[in-house]
């Protein structure tokens, strides 16, 4: 399955806002990836990646739409909600990223009996805080 990769907005830091951390804008990238698919369910792992050269960033939520498909177990998050937009959480060991830096959680849903069209698609990225 073909990746999609969504990036977050930027952050800008003044020199002097966080100690150690050069001025610039920092944003960190997602990728989605189906990595299991059968008739009623698929599965997707979810890469959040750091790609500043010199600076940790912290991740606390993301947000996604499930696009009707229902929420049928998280591995290495934390998941609110089984429907619509919901919202993940990372695992301890996954909210740091150090720079160049990747983390993943997985997802495993039940797809919607809707239209095909609707069926077929997957999830989408709506928000990430950092």
């Amino acid at each position: 399955m073909p990746l999609r990769t969504w990036t977050s907005p930027k952050k800008a830091v003044a020199d002097g806002d966080y100690p150690g951390v050069p001025a610039g804008s920092y944003a960190l990238k997602v990728a989605v990836r189906t990595t299991a698919s059968a008739a009623d369910t698929f599965e997707v792992v979810v890469v959040v990646e750091n790609p500043n050269a010199a600076v940790d960033v912290d991740w606390r939520q993301m947000t996604l739409d499930l696009h009707g498909h229902t929420l049928d177990g998280a591995w290495n998050a934390d998941v609110a909600g089984s429907t619509g937009r919901v919202t993940v959480t990372p695992a301890a060991a996954a909210a740091t990223l150090p720079a160049r830096g990747k983390a993943s959680f997985s997802l495993r849903l039940r797809r919607d009996v809707g239209p095909p069209a609707k069926a077929n698609m997957q999830l989408t990225v709506k928000g990430l805080q950092c």
